[in-house]
């Protein structure tokens, strides 16, 4: 059911993954200049599994609770909804049809009812299909839901890797470790740590070079 009460129509499965129908937008996590300038230097580290940054538009997500605002059980019909998609899109995926997977994971979405992991099923499926930008727009969700859900925290770390933020990277799979550890992200966790340490350090030679660099200018 939506917010005023009504049933949630179903959604064909035709459905087109696009923005245009999606609810009011979420508000933009703000990212520092600190950030932006740590980004463009980690993007200097080689990886073989780097892929270019995609855009929008990002399959939709139900509207972002209002701050400070109660946490309400999802309706019945809500949840037999949410389970009904889930188990269509899980079934998709077991047959390699990514397309109608991530149909149903959104259907499974928009009802209001999914889990924090729902959430983070589809961001391993946008991962998979080389879109790193919506995988972490999704796990970012997923922690609306539930903060300390490590999966979460992990597989945006791994997005973050795809698109060289090191230091994002390193941030988010300790974390996800450290809440809910893994021992196939172990070797991941140690070259990301690696990555961002030298990242780190060459910001580090940057910023002791500018003063002389101006002085040169000047």
């Amino acid at each position: 059911m939506d917010e005023r009460g009504k049933p949630v129509p179903q959604v064909p499965l035709e459905i087109e993954l696009s923005d245009d129908d999606e609810p009011p937008p979420r508000p933009k996590e703000p990212e520092p200049a600190a950030a932006e300038a740590f980004d463009i230097a980690d993007s200097d580290e080689e990886d073989p599994e780097r892929v270019p940054e995609d855009s929008g538009p990002f399959p939709p997500l139900p509207p972002a609770r209002r701050p400070g605002a109660p946490i309400e059980e999802p309706s019945e019909e809500a949840a037999v909804a949410c389970h009904a998609a889930k188990q269509a899109a899980s079934e998709a995926a077991e047959d390699g049809d990514d397309a109608l997977a991530l149909q149903q994971y959104t259907v499974a979405i928009m009802t209001g009812a999914a889990s924090a992991l729902l959430f983070v099923r589809r961001a391993e499926l946008l991962l998979k299909q080389r879109r790193p930008n919506a995988a972490v727009r999704d796990c970012s969700a997923a922690l609306e839901v539930n903060m300390d859900c490590g999966k979460a925290y992990r597989v945006r770390g791994m997005a973050h890797r795809r698109i060289g933020r090191w230091q994002a990277a390193h941030q988010d799979i300790s974390l996800g470790q450290k809440l809910d550890y893994e021992d196939s992200a172990v070797e991941l966790q140690k070259l990301v740590a690696e990555k961002a340490t030298r990242a780190a350090e060459r910001r580090a030679a940057i910023a002791r070079d500018a003063p002389g660099r101006k002085r040169h200018k000047g």
